[in-house]
């Protein structure tokens, strides 16, 4: 990574260039206190980039960032760019991994780091688990893609932090008075008072099992 000085920007902004520039001398100012004091920091292409804000409760799309958080052991998801291809990798089994092809997640928290097991991965989002072992507090987030690394992102983890998957806003809900089948409340079949719906979610908080496989029952 490359220091520059760039005036009328946000601090902590980041500019992508078409070339990385290894010589300063080419319209680039070294002595970054020179010009405004707003600093980049400027990326080789095909760098991943972590979105502001862009680590998010899977479910309900809540940010990660204090005083919220991510809970212990719960799906987040990661938006950026240059996560991957084009296409797109999910786990090809219910017990996902710490990477999917070339994309892997960690944590740094404590000045200890972290595996995410990767559930879905594409060039503009991660979807991951963060183990149940991360203390909770301030942390921050990395993505790896061919190689490359992006610069840290800050979130929070936290015990607790419920989300419901939903649609449109409403919360994803089947009707389980049927043995056989869990067809969904929708708009159009809503759930009536006195029935039994499943909801689905995730950041009910941590186990103490590993986060890639099942619970035992």
């Amino acid at each position: 990574w490359v220091k520059i000085a760039v005036p009328n920007l946000p601090v902590n902004s980041y500019l992508l260039v078409p070339e990385f520039q290894s010589d300063l001398s080419s319209g680039f100012c070294a002595d970054v206190k020179s010009l405004s004091g707003d600093v980049v920091t400027v990326l080789p292409p095909g760098t991943p980039l972590i979105s502001p804000n862009g680590i998010v409760n899977a479910a309900s799309d809540a940010t990660g960032s204090a005083p919220c958080g991510i809970a212990q052991g719960s799906i987040l998801s990661i938006y950026g760019r240059d996560f991957g291809p084009a296409g797109f990798a999910q786990a090809a089994t219910s017990y996902p991994l710490t990477y999917l092809g070339p994309a892997s997640v960690k944590i740094l928290e404590g000045g200890n780091s972290y595996d995410a097991f990767l559930v879905y991965a594409s060039a503009s989002q991660i979807n991951a688990i963060l183990p149940s072992h991360v203390p909770a507090g301030d942390a921050q987030l990395t993505v790896t893609y061919n190689g490359v690394t992006s610069p840290p992102a800050n979130f929070r983890v936290v015990k607790t932090r419920l989300g419901i998957f939903n649609t449109n806003g409403a919360a994803i809900a089947q009707n389980v008075a049927s043995p056989t089948s869990y067809p969904l409340n929708l708009p159009s079949a809503p759930a009536i008072p006195g029935q039994t719906v499943l909801l689905w979610g995730t950041g009910m908080g941590p186990i103490d099992a590993a986060d890639n496989y099942p619970p035992v029952n």
